[in-house]
């Protein structure tokens, strides 16, 4: 995370083991391991939730369970709450093969690959491969397009990231519609009141301050930030994200010392949440350094 730059941020997520075609639901069964892994990464408590997905795997492991859809879910599972965590290297091999356990089960036309290939190149964009995340992109955006049809809440998650992509790449332009969608139908779907839906008007206001449309900028950043702290809570990294992008578009319109109010704010949120080592309490504590 970049501080110096307002920060938007790709949709990927955990995915919850009643979804799945899975078998087993004892308490220490690898499906219960997983929802409660799900619930306590869906609270921002990624550093519990690890432990738990990885038992949760080796359970599936050894119960035959590789050869079922859901093995692919956790391995998916597992690359998100390592990425949340700042550990790249490890989230890496997990998408990996959760693509490969996809290709061996679903298939590829198959609506869970796609989000599985979303994280992948949620992930690449994080790490800066965003030449490498585009394709990946638009073809999942293409297989929701055809599976699922575009008013989907997942086409509308997918339509967001590639937006975003466009978004990191310099092309304002692009993104636009794509984010214009993702909010008209998470509107109609999930609704305003949801994390979501904030995170998305966040993306829509970063365009707007890129194509120097101030007004409509201010008030999708204030909107994210009021439905955020609602349904997230003032000490959720996710809510910490939007209070950086808030201060990020008041460094842009020289109001500096509401800027570093929210920068500080923001890096007390990181550092409870994520720790000390982790990338977005290091750069928050960086530009905080070199501007406070």
């Amino acid at each position: 995370m970049a501080t110096d730059e307002a920060v938007s941020a790709p949709e990927t997520g955990t995915e919850a083991e009643t979804e799945q075609h899975g078998r087993g639901s004892g308490p220490h069964s690898g499906i219960e391991l997983g929802r409660r892994a799900v619930r306590l990464h869906q609270q921002g408590q990624s550093r519990q939730a690890l432990p738990l997905l990885q038992q949760a795997l080796e359970l599936q492991r050894e119960s035959g369970g590789a050869e079922q859809p859901q093995f692919a879910v956790l391995l998916n599972n597992l690359g998100v709450v390592s990425r949340e965590l700042g550990r790249m290297d490890d989230a890496m091999p997990f998408f990996l093969q959760a693509l490969e356990a996809d290709r061996a089960t679903v298939g590829e036309a198959d609506p869970q690959y796609a989000t599985h290939l979303n994280n992948l190149a949620g992930l690449h964009q994080e790490l800066g491969d965003l030449d490498q995340a585009l394709p990946l992109l638009e073809q999942v955006v293409n297989i929701d397009k055809e599976t699922l049809g575009e008013d989907s809440p997942q086409y509308a998650t997918h339509a967001n990231n590639l937006g975003v992509l466009y978004l990191q790449m310099g092309r304002p332009d692009d993104a636009l519609p794509y984010l214009q969608q993702a909010v008209q139908v998470g509107k109609a779907t999930i609704g305003k009141d949801h994390p979501k839906y904030a995170s998305r008007l966040n993306n829509l206001a970063l365009v707007y301050s890129y194509l120097a449309q101030s007004e409509e900028a201010e008030s999708h950043f204030s909107e994210a930030i009021q439905i955020g702290e609602k349904t997230l809570g003032g000490d959720h990294p996710e809510y910490g994200i939007l209070v950086v992008n808030m201060a990020m578009f008041h460094r842009k319109r020289m109001q500096h010392d509401e800027a570093l109010r929210l920068v500080k704010q923001a890096r007390q949120i990181f550092q409870n949440a994520l720790g000390e080592e982790h990338p977005h309490t290091q750069s928050t504590g960086r530009f905080l350094e070199a501007n406070g």
